[in-house]
């Protein structure tokens, strides 16, 4: 595996039913990344899992392009999470838009009646 791991080429397109759900990304190069998205695609990737990172990979996802959005929802591992991925919002912009999805679940204080108007 090249230092661009899974490397979804400008012009490809992602299967939205099949986009990597369930995948392991593990065995990367080091100094590279596990996934280097290069289209303007917008999918999802489902219960991804990023074990530990033994061979020194810099980053779990490395987005290239300035359009189009990836969502990794429900990934686990010890090298997920906002600091080892990487999104590039515009090509002029120094830094980086890091990317997630949260499941969260939100207790409210007090009764709540469902009749009373918003």
């Amino acid at each position: 595996m090249s230092t661009e791991g899974v490397n979804i080429l400008p012009g490809s397109t992602v299967n939205a039913v099949y986009s990597f759900n369930n995948c392991t990304f593990r065995n990367g190069q080091s100094g590279g990344r596990l996934m280097t998205i290069n289209n303007n695609q917008t999918f999802n990737v489902n219960d991804a899992i990023f074990p530990m990172n033994a061979t020194g990979s810099s980053y779990n996802v490395y987005k290239s392009v300035n359009s189009g959005t990836v969502n990794f929802i429900d990934a686990t591992g010890a090298f997920a999470g906002e600091k080892v991925t990487i999104m590039i919002l515009t090509t002029e912009l120094i830094g980086t838009l890091l990317q997630f999805t949260l499941n969260l679940t939100v207790f409210m204080e007090g009764p709540y009646d469902p009749s009373t108007p918003k």
